[in-house]
């Protein structure tokens, strides 16, 4: 009986084989893969009415805020045929150390496919423990092990279950935690022990952020799997392809699509490939007899699988329309000038930074005066400072010698006179022209995606400024940098259709490493804002993103044969998008009418598309390369920048610390809450600077020391539906500010002055705020500085917007529940930082631990460590007030350092 039990539960999980229709080609042929696709145990598990997936997931809201949503992984017929073709790989790696090797190129929203792949193979295991069928069982003790850096996909298997179990009770799962393999746990009040015997594969996650990988394994992987999908590891791809081979006897890439350093690794390590690009999904659509109509995807799960991106890889693209600028003439002819200049010479470090910063310039979607300004309050480097830098990189050999003396300095002068022309200009060209299309667009959902996430943060303020529109007229208007576009595909955690915008506005030319995510679905219509003739490269990218790419074809054709012994057959019909273009007028630049006179100098000659975009795409994430605690740097700007000619002094408190046993420097500015832990204390606790003791450990941000602490902790939890509804309130509180802060501030008055008068509008409306330094903590953007809803209010008042005025009691709902949250961090991070005293800088055995702040947060304290920088103080100087340029807040110095700085005039101070 028992016997015919098993066979019984053994005919339950058979899957429905896939149905190919190939016209003109041997039936044999294709009864042969329908009948292998028959076998394939797991994705019939992962397809049974009982056994799929499924993953919950608290939803949340002002009205609801304990309310879960369970949704099945859902499949496609791509993704049925990827899951076939997986297990044929794994065989055949199973007859010939890594001869199935292969590799899976998709869209970053497919981000959980690592995990999709790792389940089948696991079930398929499962399956044939019962009645072995294609000997694709997992040798005993062995299992998978993925190499990721997306924190997601650890809280996926946290939340997913199958028949009611949770996976990580049905299969041993660990995570490396000091070399070695630890039960995988996020939360300490729901243990890990499980019903597993051990008979099953284990999974294991990696997230190799060390230079050095590990080289010797406790529990023997069968499988590795490497997610490049997160940005990470891209870099190193082919050394770790290399590493793992040599520690498996299959190897499984999954990374993104439209990645050159990606591709360029896979294509140089013998894999299998198997592109799903838009052209590819066309012609795997197309083999199938009945295809799958149904469209709808879980919001849950859709990272899971193919089935919910299909709507970005459709064989119908969207329409572009690229709008060329017109009225800035003088502006192009002297980027072009100085981009012929240095054009061959980006080998000299300081030519390159020239040209990024040039770069930079001429992004902006905001006024360059403005964007000074948001440097300066946040104490980055100013773009002329930028310039100057360059000026100080002292040349190595006799080759940079000579670009030192001849072509750097006109260069230098060159981008001088254009940061003068942006200067003087009172707009933005860029940024003019997207208010061209969001005015043309007027009722319609718009997303803007720019280079630069400081300018990002402010466009939405200047534009009502500037048009005198309402909170209610950009109700449906999102601007967010690329850095976020890409990072919001890496971490969705719930898709829904109907958020996808209308219009999407790109104000810039794409940064080559997202490339990946340059994918829009094809009802939206894309708008793309081209400077200085990038019509040329929107064009090259669109169509690198949206054609069918003969590399990826072939593979595709290699792949399929791989499987099937069949040639895919192929269309008749290329996919091409739709590209249209026209001319958009923007108000003219200072010397317009001389400059129409001059030959445009054009630097499209001397590049190809490639080079052209890694030259005008400013990357902020080389911003490190400014920082004033580099010498260089802050040698140029004490060197270079008149102390007196811009942005006022601000009154602070000179605080010695000592880091790393080094005794520094850092004056900070009266009244700002300092996140520290007191002797005797185990919380991480506020205190102004006047209220540090001798022996506090200030917990601050490495390397971004204005950064608000417990923002850009949480930053690095995973996402949740929560953190999803504070991020989009708290950003229009702030938005709220800066508008207010654009209302009051004049260019010549002191901020202070401008604090003192917000102060006092806000309790002439009802408001409650004893000190001007509580205005001054909202402006930075300190939403824990909001305690009082009287206050958000008075706010929504003084502004008059009935936007506003309707949403504030939502607003503060929501500043008040990541407040709670801040506590209970601080609770956490506190009682760690103080059990931990007596090593401060040695953290390694906190490695891969988690905190779990509840409503499904929860944070990797080795990311959060690895964020922080611990200063304990040791002297607060209460004798004398300081004055000192708020481009040197809060940075660490040296006391040659602090000698500068007065000798130059940017650090005065008064005996009290």
């Amino acid at each position: 009986m028992g016997k015919l039990d098993r066979y019984k539960t053994y005919a339950q999980f058979l899957p429905t084989p896939l149905k190919i229709n190939i016209k003109n080609i041997d039936p044999a042929l294709i009864t042969e893969i329908e009948d292998f696709s028959g076998k394939d145990l797991g994705r019939g598990l992962l397809n049974h009415k009982l056994y799929h997936l499924t993953e919950t997931l608290s939803l949340f809201d002002e009205e609801n805020i304990d309310n879960r949503l369970e949704s099945q992984v859902e499949l496609s017929d791509v993704d049925n045929l990827i899951l076939t073709a997986s297990l044929k790989y794994f065989l055949n790696s199973k007859l010939l150390k890594q001869s199935g090797n292969w590799s899976l190129l998709i869209p970053n929203t497919a981000y959980a496919y690592p995990l999709l792949l790792t389940y089948h193979l696991i079930l398929q295991h499962l399956g044939e423990g019962l009645v072995p069928t294609l000997g694709a069982r997992f040798t005993h003790g062995s299992g998978v092990l993925i190499v990721t850096d997306n924190i997601e996909l650890h809280s996926h298997v946290w939340r997913t279950t199958i028949a009611d179990t949770f996976l990580r009770k049905f299969i041993d799962t660990y995570i490396i935690k000091g070399n070695k393999f630890e039960k995988f746990n996020l939360s300490k009040n729901d243990g890990t022990s499980g019903l597993g015997d051990g008979s099953l594969p284990w999974l294991c996650f990696y997230r190799a952020v060390r230079h050095e990988l590990l080289e010797t394994f406790e529990k023997i992987p069968e499988i590795i799997i490497l997610d490049l999908i997160p940005l990470r590891h891209r870099h190193r791809a082919l050394s770790l392809i290399e590493w793992a081979k040599k520690h498996s006897n299959h190897v499984i890439i999954v990374a993104p699509l439209f990645d050159d350093v990606t591709y360029s690794a896979i294509k140089t390590s013998d894999n299998i490939i198997l592109p799903l690009d838009p052209a590819s999904v066309d012609l795997l659509r197309n083999i199938f007899r009945e295809e799958n109509q149904n469209a709808f995807s879980n919001s849950v799960t859709a990272s899971w699988s193919i089935k919910a991106s299909q709507i970005y890889l459709t064989r119908e693209r969207p329409i572009f329309y690229i709008h060329n600028i017109q009225g800035t003439k003088s502006i192009e002819s002297k980027i072009n000038e100085v981009l012929s200049l240095v054009s061959n010479y980006q080998s000299f470090r300081a030519v390159k930074k020239l040209v990024g910063t040039i770069s930079e310039i001429s992004n902006l979607i905001i006024p360059l005066s403005l964007y000074e300004q948001l440097l300066a309050s946040s104490g980055k480097p100013s773009l002329l400072s930028k310039i100057h830098s360059c000026e100080k990189i002292m040349p190595e050999d006799e080759h940079e010698r000579r670009i030192y003396q001849t072509i750097l300095p006109l260069a230098v002068k060159l981008t001088k006179e254009l940061y003068g022309l942006l200067k003087d200009h009172s707009g933005s060209p860029r940024g003019e022209a997207i208010s061209n299309v969001i005015q043309n667009n007027a009722g319609r959902k718009i997303l803007v995606i720019t280079s630069n996430k400081l300018a990002a943060y402010e466009f939405k303020v200047w534009l009502r400024v500037k048009t005198g529109l309402t909170a209610a007229d950009l109700i449906n208007l999102t601007v967010i940098s690329q850095d976020e576009w890409v990072t919001s595909q890496l971490r969705e955690v719930y898709f829904e259709d109907k958020s996808l915008s209308e219009i999407i506005i790109l104000a810039n030319v794409w940064k080559p490493k997202f490339l990946s995510s340059f994918l829009f679905i094809s009802t939206t219509t894309v708008h793309c804002i081209s400077f200085n003739n990038e019509e040329r490269l929107y064009t090259y990218q669109i169509n690198k993103v949206n054609c069918s790419d003969q590399d990826y074809k072939q593979e595709l054709i290699k792949a399929f044969f791989k499987l099937t012994n069949i040639q895919l057959p192929l269309s008749t019909q290329e996919i091409k998008p739709i590209i249209n273009k026209s001319i958009t007028n923007v108000s003219s630049v200072r010397g317009e009418l001389q400059d129409k006179e001059n030959k445009n100098v054009t630097v499209d000659d001397l590049f190809d598309e490639k080079t052209l975009v890694s030259m005008i795409t400013f990357d902020g994430d080389d911003e490190h390369e400014f920082d004033l605690d580099n010498d260089e740097f802050f040698n140029s700007i004490a060197d270079n920048e008149d102390a007196n000619s811009h942005e006022e002094f601000v009154p602070s408190v000179k605080v010695t610390v000592k880091i790393n046993g080094i005794i520094k420097t850092v004056f900070v500015e009266q009244g700002t809450p300092m996140k520290i832990v007191r002797n005797g204390n185990e919380d991480i606790i506020s205190a102004n600077p006047l209220e540090l003791k001798n022996g506090d450990i200030w917990v601050r941000i490495k390397g971004k020391q204005r950064r608000e602490l417990f923002e850009t902790v949480l930053e690095l939890a995973s996402n949740t539906m929560v953190m999803k509804w504070i991020q989009v309130n708290v950003s229009e509180w702030r938005e709220m500010v800066q508008t207010l802060w654009q209302r009051f501030h004049h260019h010549n008055s002191f901020r202070k002055n401008t604090y003192v008068k917000i102060m006092r509008a806000v309790n002439q409306n009802g408001g409650n705020v004893d000190s001007y330094l509580t205005i001054s903590n909202w402006v930075k953007g300190e939403v824990s500085a909001v305690r009082d809803e009287k206050n958000v209010k008075a706010v929504a008042q003084i502004l008059g917007d009935p936007e506003y005025k309707k949403r504030w009691q939502v607003l503060y709902k929501a500043m008040r529940t990541l407040w709670n949250i801040h506590i209970k961090l601080g609770k956490i991070l506190g009682k760690v930082i103080t059990d931990s005293a007596t090593r401060l800088h040695d953290i390694n055995y906190l490695k891969d631990e988690w905190v779990d702040l509840g409503m499904d947060i929860k944070l990797p304290l080795d990311d959060v460590f690895n964020a922080m920088e611990l200063a304990t103080v040791s002297t607060v100087d209460i004798d004398r007030d300081y004055y000192i340029h708020q481009r040197f807040l809060e940075k660490t110095l040296s006391e040659n350092e602090v000698n500068i700085l007065s000798t130059k005039g940017w650090l005065k101070y008064e005996s009290l």
